[in-house]
């Protein structure tokens, strides 16, 4: 018998991640993301008999919030491609290695970490990056973005988590943020710009989201993203 995948949209995500006291100041909103959350635990619990391995996925993608971030920025490479948020998203596949009682961090081995184009040959690729960035989700977490940053609002970024079990089950995780105009114009790492990331999630480092501002040596981000004269670091590396 085929198991049913899971899937999942950014507004649960942060309601998923919210405190408490949000929760409960905004409980008529999240009563039913909360029930919705419940029934994904549920049917990865029947897939994979790992308890709750929804929130364990939610919380995953929180560790790895801003490395991910990063990525996405480099990917695009906006001062070359301007706009390129608005065609392209992340997609990052990982798998869980079927061990609780390791850190959250390292409980999953990263697969693949891609760039998906609107205009991809591959069908399924332009598929998936059109189905987030037309979601009207996405396209409302777009509004807030300008309305929160005013005149330094550029765009705003997508990307997708891919979540595989060993029993074939999977769970799929999008999430959107703001970019400002400091970040769209800052000078990108040149190459591999996945290779960071990988590093990163393979050796359950966390890392500060580079604003391309410091001075002197070294960086936060290990030169994924920078203002032209900011000395690259390389914390990334092993």
């Amino acid at each position: 018998m085929s198991l049913p995948s899971s899937s999942f949209d950014e507004n649960l995500f942060h309601n998923a991640m919210a405190s408490k006291e949000c929760q409960k100041a905004h409980w008529p909103e999240h009563k039913i993301t909360c029930k919705t959350v419940v029934e994904h635990n549920k049917q990865l619990l029947w897939q994979t008999g790992i308890p709750r391995a929804y929130t364990e996925l939610t919380h995953w993608m929180e560790f790895y919030a801003t490395p991910i971030k990063n990525c996405l920025v480099a990917a695009l490479n906006l001062p070359q491609y301007p706009h390129q948020e608005r065609n392209s998203i992340l997609s990052i596949s990982i798998k869980h290695k079927g061990e609780p009682n390791l850190p959250l961090e390292k409980r999953y081995h990263i697969q693949s970490i891609d760039r998906l184009n609107r205009d991809d040959t591959e069908m399924g690729s332009a598929l998936l990056a059109k189905k987030i960035l037309d979601n009207p989700a996405f396209l409302q977490t777009a509004r807030f973005g300008k309305v929160e940053m005013g005149n330094d609002y550029y765009g705003t970024a997508a990307f997708i988590v891919i979540a595989m079990f060993a029993s074939g089950a999977q769970s799929m995780v999008n999430k959107s943020f703001s970019i400002d105009k400091t970040v769209a114009r800052a000078k990108v790492m040149d190459g591999a710009w996945w290779l960071p990331l990988r590093d990163i999630m393979e050796n359950g480092k966390k890392m500060k989201f580079c604003c391309g501002k410091i001075e002197g040596g070294g960086c936060c981000c290990g030169g994924w993203v920078h203002d032209k004269g900011v000395k690259k670091g390389d914390q990334w590396r092993p």
